[in-house]
């Protein structure tokens, strides 16, 4: 814990070197007080949204502004950093490596997002009700820390001891052996963990627009502005519902129906199938009754 220490809290950036100003629509924000450190999964500390901070109004009237420091490097040569990567999560601990953004520096940034709430039947293989798939990230980062840390060091990142639960009994690693192992640690090559979405979730769609910035400051680097379209999200439900004419038109892929029947359509398949068991019987008649009387003759 010394070395975790003197890296992220020694050493490590600080709320004030990364955040220049931030606002919510006209409203100037403490940036501390709404950003909270965190750790992503192979990136280390970060710094994420409070779960208790709401947007109060539509879109540009309460959007998030953030204005971030040019950050410098002592690894690089002290020199500025081009780019910050802006993660997209939920509420639960957890953050996994995608999907992010790129920010560039000089660059105005327009993130738009579109909330959704999905409800899917539980019975099905493809969703799950499991703890570990309620969040978005969580199985995923549980799947890697397990195979990447766990079994071959027997230990865990010292981070995630504290902001996963699941690690709560597995001692923290020393540095040494994560030092040796990483390159494994830190590879990209992931293996298919099987985790299944949640089949009672919330889903942050966004879209991103970016320019360069016409109006810089040397007070900033970075510039990103957040918000949802409108205070309302949109709900998606699975439902099992078999009318009629839904019935006629899943049978309509097999055997050429369509829903548009009117009555006569109707009134021509009962003329056929009455004519057809005319048919029928006059058949049978002539075969079993109109014959044996000819033989007597």
């Amino acid at each position: 814990m010394e070395m975790f220490d003197f890296v992220f809290n020694q050493n490590g950036y600080t709320c004030e070197e990364m955040f220049q100003s931030c606002y919510a629509g006209s409203q100037t924000l403490d940036c501390c007080k709404v950003f909270v450190p965190t750790y992503v999964m192979m990136r280390g500390r970060c710094f994420r949204l409070v779960d208790d901070y709401y947007q109060n109004d539509v879109d540009e009237t309460d959007k998030l502004a953030l204005y971030l420091r040019k950050l410098h490097g002592t690894l690089l040569g002290n020199t500025t950093r081009p780019q910050l990567i802006t993660y997209i999560s939920d509420s639960y601990p957890e953050v996994g490596i995608y999907p992010r953004v790129y920010l560039s520096l000089h660059d105005w940034n327009r993130l738009r997002f579109v909330k959704r709430k999905v409800s899917m039947f539980p019975d099905r293989n493809s969703c799950s009700t499991a703890a570990l798939n309620q969040g978005k990230s969580t199985c995923f980062v549980y799947n890697w820390m397990k195979r990447v840390v766990v079994q071959p060091l027997n230990c865990t990142l010292p981070f995630y001891k504290e902001l996963s639960p699941y690690m709560a009994d597995v001692p923290v690693c020393e540095p040494l052996p994560v030092v040796d192992n990483y390159k494994s640690i830190i590879s990209t090559n992931f293996d298919n963990y099987g985790c299944l979405p949640a089949c009672e979730r919330e889903e942050n769609h966004w879209q991103i627009m970016n320019t360069i910035d016409t109006s810089p400051s040397p007070d900033y680097g970075f510039r990103l502005e957040a918000s949802f379209n409108e205070l309302q999200y949109e709900y998606y439900s699975e439902i099992r519902l078999t009318s009629l004419p839904r019935f006629i038109s899943e049978l309509g892929g097999q055997s050429g129906l369509f829903v548009g029947c009117s009555i006569m359509t109707f009134v021509q398949v009962a003329l056929g199938i009455t004519l057809c068991i005319y048919k029928l019987l006059r058949k049978a008649y002539r075969r079993h009754i109109a014959l044996p009387l000819s033989l007597r003759q």
